[in-house]
């Protein structure tokens, strides 16, 4: 699986973009905003990392600045995520 394809598959209200390294875009979700978060890759192999452990290597990211958010916050951003990771949550929970 490729993180696109998860990130595409997690957020389901409202979404961003992500520009990869080579400056290729991605639109994850459906972004609401006319500006919506941007998400810049630096780093070739950002994608993989995150992949494998997105809790060390997004915050490592952000610190090192191979991570770049436009558009908004960080806070705004993790929101965003968090929002879309609780109804993953709550519509699991009711399916069962």
């Amino acid at each position: 699986m490729s993180l696109i394809s998860f990130l595409n598959n997690l957020f389901k209200q409202d979404g961003f973009e992500l520009v990869d390294s080579n400056s290729k875009k991605y639109v994850i979700g459906n972004p609401t905003k006319d500006k919506p978060i941007v998400i810049r890759f630096l780093d070739q192999k950002l994608m993989q990392k995150l992949l494998i452990n997105p809790d060390l290597y997004f915050g490592e990211a952000y610190m090192n600045g191979s991570l770049v958010i436009e558009n908004g916050t960080l806070t705004d951003f993790l929101d965003l995520a968090f929002k879309n990771i609780c109804l993953l949550y709550t519509s699991d929970a009711a399916d069962e």
